[in-house]
């Protein structure tokens, strides 16, 4: 607080009862109390009855208001005194100034925001940085950074207004420099520097803009910025951390507003867009890395029944423009810090004038110019709350060098425009695109009997020590169109990758997780893996591995080096663990920031495989070997393991067999069974059973397919016991004739 004077010049109070804040009472009543006897001469007796009869209004009157002093103030922006004075507030040593005062005096923008449930906050733009926070939260955000919010952001009433505030240290982030109070002059002072201008990061952008404008459109630029989700979610802006793939950055876009709107329906990285507009990202593509993409998305979506509800969804539009996809005329060495364009729009009209007038302006040819086609038919457009929030993001992963890699991403070169005609028109959708196919036709079956080799003789190797429980495979995440339908929150998954996963299970101190499985890159049908191991609740992935990290970890379970290295295996355990060095230590989480887990936590492992490079999309999931893990928990540990095999006989009659075959199955608890038959390169050719549950004795028929070719058939029996989460497998062979 400042060392008030009734008499200080540079100070202009204008205190009503409804804005004091209590210290500032204490210190004014203490002020009084101790100086009036002096003054006036009245009786101490007098003046302690008249001291309580004031403390007892005050702080009534205090504790229905508790906002802070509002004060005014002169202000200098880089030294120079402004004309006007400014509105400054002070808690506990901290001060906020007017936020849409101090931006507009700065040269910067304002927006006011209100989202579809009430939540009030702001915006401000300054060139290229963007600032938001919401009011009474503690962390806002500039070019998607944390900034801690001392004091949180929070309107207060200023003669007969609600006026924003936000504190200074977040100001200074906003507006790119410093923010201070002097206390020496009394003054609020702003050292900055001028706002980066369109093409200040990649300079034919502003020739583009220019052009756009002649050509009646209305431009305002935008920044695209690196991005953490568990930040995100930490400050409470987010539901969950987005299954975020621990230790790969995401950059994210921030979109200003339509010219045609002075205020946001939410924080900047989502955005509402009219059908008529257009968002153009244009500049380099990342320097040498396995995977870089970019791709628009349905963040979220407000549902009006039963009820008037918003849920996220963050679903990608289609499939993505990436590395390996885009120009296909150039080779993939060749398509790095490579000049390129990409607009994002629906208007077919709108995305070829920008086309046109991106070759007119820039040395960028054709074949590296791209239409990020958002639905017209999917995306429901306008700017108002219960209209969609897009949102578009850009993936760049392992960086051939981490100093170049890193220096990207902390400052990519590229540059965001949001192109809005001056006249509303009609637009002409694009029709929607085919979605690539996933399936190439080449699979990873031909590894099955060494993957079932691989898994037995992990599981005979820890049974004697350990409780073992095989934690069940599944895909994670469907694609977005899917989501869309089914109202699902897909966590910005991209067609580019395979998501799979583990069950859940309760993380122990002393627990051990194996994953293990075929190592996708080595049988080409990735370019680059790996597994996270996430907190359950809330998706957020705090660590794992990458394919580099577990080639040839499966050397000692195989004879033939060239075999083992189509797999690998690692180890997930909560410290290190003695003469093994293939483990990932998962940490707990003692700072309270989701990067770890306790003791006993609710966890799973993640599994991605992205890139089938002969179809430029993600895998197909009928054509890999699902990757698989095992909990070792030590026996007599006390806690609950998740089972350990399935009590099963059974045999295939008769064997040969020629159009009919019966699988004679005995139990000794109910149990769910599926029979998947498979010829000797692992392609799956029928499905006889599928979940059928059985008691005791059993028996299953298999009707032959017609047609099916004589020879030796792989039958995989899949076995999971009522009440139990372990799934048991078995094979036999079986011959058809």
């Amino acid at each position: 607080m400042p060392e008030f004077s009734l008499f200080q010049k540079n100070y202009i109070v204008e205190v009503s009862c409804l804005n004091f804040h209590r210290s500032i009472i204490n210190e004014y009543i203490i002020f009084v109390f101790l100086h009036l006897k002096k003054l006036t001469g009245i009786p101490m007796k007098k003046i302690t009855l008249l001291m309580a009869i004031l403390i007892t209004a005050l702080i009534s009157i205090s504790s229905e208001a508790q906002n802070p002093l509002v004060f005014k103030c002169p202000f200098k922006i880089n030294g120079i005194q402004q004309a006007d004075s400014m509105l400054v507030t002070q808690e506990n040593g901290n001060y906020s100034a007017e936020v849409k005062h101090l931006v507009r005096a700065a040269g910067g923008k304002f927006y006011p925001f209100k989202d579809v449930f009430d939540i009030h906050g702001f915006a401000t733009q300054y060139g290229k940085i963007i600032a938001f926070a919401r009011d009474s939260y503690d962390t806002g955000f500039y070019k998607s950074i944390v900034v801690k919010m001392l004091p949180p952001a929070q309107k207060i009433e200023y003669s007969g207004s609600l006026v924003q505030f936000a504190p200074l240290n977040f100001l200074s982030k906003a507006l790119g420099d410093t923010v201070y109070f002097d206390n020496a002059s009394g003054f609020l002072q702003l050292q900055t520097h001028p706002p980066d201008t369109i093409g200040s990061v990649y300079p034919p952008t502003a020739a583009v803009a220019k052009s756009l404008a002649q050509n009646g459109y209305l431009v305002n630029q935008g920044s695209i910025n690196l991005t953490s989700a568990i930040n995100i979610c930490n400050a409470g802006y987010s539901i969950n951390c987005q299954g975020n793939n621990a230790g790969f950055p995401y950059l994210v876009m921030n979109t200003p507003p339509s010219p045609a709107f002075d205020t946001l329906n939410n924080m900047t990285i989502v955005f509402n867009l009219q059908s008529d507009e257009a968002i153009l990202l244009i500049g380099k593509t990342p320097p040498k890395c396995k995977y870089f993409s970019y791709r628009s998305y349905l963040a979220g979506r407000v549902y009006t029944l039963p009820d008037y509800t918003l849920k996220k969804i963050y679903a990608s539009l289609g499939d993505t423009k990436n590395l390996y996809s885009m120009n296909k005329n150039v080779p993939f060495s060749g398509m790095f810090e490579r000049n390129f364009a990409l607009v994002c729009a629906a208007d077919s009209n709108i995305a070829a004038k920008t086309k046109q007038l991106i070759l007119q302006n820039t040395s960028i040819p054709e074949s590296d110019i791209y239409f990020d086609i958002i639905p017209g038919d999917i995306f429901k457009f306008g700017n108002a709350p219960k209209d969609d929030w897009g949102s578009f993001l850009h993936r760049a992963s392992v960086f051939e060098n981490d100093s170049a890699g890193k220096a990207y991403v902390d400052n990519p070169t590229l540059e965001v425009l949001r192109i809005t005609p001056a006249t509303p028109a009609a637009p002409s959708f694009f029709h929607t695109p085919k979605l690539t196919s996933r399936n190439s036709g080449i699979d990873e079956f031909f590894l099955n009997e060494d993957f079932e080799y691989l898994e037995k003789t992990l599981f005979n190797g820890y049974d004697s020590t350990y409780s073992v429980s095989l934690l069940h495979p599944s895909m994670w995440l469907v694609e977005g169109y899917e989501a869309i339908q089914e109202e699902k929150d897909v966590l910005g998954e991209v067609r580019d990758a395979l998501y799979m996963r583990t069950e859940s299970f309760n993380f122990n101190k002393d627990d051990i997780v194996v994953a293990y499985g075929v190592n996708h890159t080595k049988t080409g049908k990735a370019v680059y893996t790996d597994v996270s191991c996430y907190r359950d609740s809330l998706f957020a992935g705090f660590g794992g591995i990458e394919d580099y990290q577990y080639a040839k970890t499966a050397r000692k379970y195989f004879s033939d080096t060239t075999t083992a290295d189509y797999f690998f295996t690692y180890k997930f355990a909560r410290s290190p663990l003695p003469g093994d060095t293939n483990v990932f230590v998962v940490p707990q989480d003692t700072a309270h920031n989701m990067m770890g887990i306790n003791y006993g936590d609710k966890s799973f492992l993640g599994f991605r495989a992205y890139i089938d490079t002969l179809t430029r999309v993600g895998p197909s999931p009928d054509e890999l070997i699902y990757d698989r893990a095992m909990l070792l928990r030590p026996k007599g540990s006390g806690f609950a393991d998740l089972g350990t095999s399935a009590e099963i006989d059974w045999s295939v009659n008769p064997n040969p067999a020629h159009d009919v075959a019966s699988f004679d199955i005995r139990v000794k608890n109910p149990t769910n069974i599926t029979i998947i038959v498979s010829n000797l390169s692992g392609q799956a050719v029928d499905r006889p059973v599928k979940n059928s549950l059985l008691s005791g004795n059993g028996n299953l028929t298999w009707n032959i397919p017609q047609g099916l070719p004589k020879g030796v058939y792989t039958v995989r029996l899949y076995a999971l016991e009522q009440g139990r989460q372990q799934l048991f497998c078995t094979t036999k062979k079986v011959i058809v004739e």
